[in-house]
């Protein structure tokens, strides 16, 4: 199998978090307004969040896992970029800034927790616990920032029930993403032990 090809079939694994996310929220979410549905005209809707962020931790686990680049923290600014315009687009009245400046904070932060939680070997069994907390986390603080930006008033039991729709995000997403990189090792696994007998017969011909 040729390198090129290796690429592809990794890249098409990181489908799998989308597919865990979708099912997992439209269950979760079918008593509650739905996955798909809007709470309000011009709201972003909880699919929109939910991929969205799916989308942001697939290229930074593409470009750090698979790719060997830096280009995650790139990928996460013009993530940003792109969700802040359609943000603005779909809510009449919100401006640039007040959608730019969260997103930005949110983007950057998921795709360090990405890289240096979930990628992290040491924290191997426990990295979906961690990833969803500290994600979950994270999620809160860029709400409460939008509200905040946007003089939204900040209901009752704001941060619990952020906070809950956080780990319900970010638990989905480390399921998702568990499942891709672990067949995506097994693959590597396979490859090192493919080259290992080319390896021994150089060493003998060099004998």
């Amino acid at each position: 199998m040729s390198d090129a090809l290796r690429t592809i079939i990794k890249t098409a694994l990181l489908g799998l978090p989308f597919i865990v996310v979708i099912i997992s929220g439209t269950l979760v979410y079918q008593a509650q307004g739905g996955f798909w549905g809007s709470a309000r005209e011009g709201s972003i809707t909880v699919a929109g969040i939910y991929l969205g962020t799916t989308l942001l931790m697939v290229f930074s686990s593409l470009f750090h896992r698979i790719v060997y680049r830096r280009w995650h923290w790139i990928s996460a600014l013009v993530l940003a970029l792109v969700y802040s315009y359609v943000m603005t687009r779909s809510q009449p009245g919100l401006k640039i800034h007040q959608a730019l400046i969260p997103l930005v904070f949110y983007c950057l932060l998921v795709n360090l927790i990405t890289i240096k939680v979930f990628y992290n070997r040491a924290m191997i069994k426990f990295r979906t616990l961690l990833t969803a907390l500290a994600g979950a986390l994270i999620f809160t603080l860029a709400m409460l920032l939008f509200y905040r930006m946007s003089a939204l008033p900040v209901e009752e039991g704001f941060f619990i029930n952020k906070y809950v729709n956080g780990l319900y995000l970010f638990i989905f997403l480390g399921v998702g993403l568990s499942l891709s990189d672990m067949v995506i090792y097994k693959m590597e696994i396979r490859e090192l032990r493919d080259q290992e007998p080319a390896d021994d017969q150089d060493d003998e011909l060099e004998g």
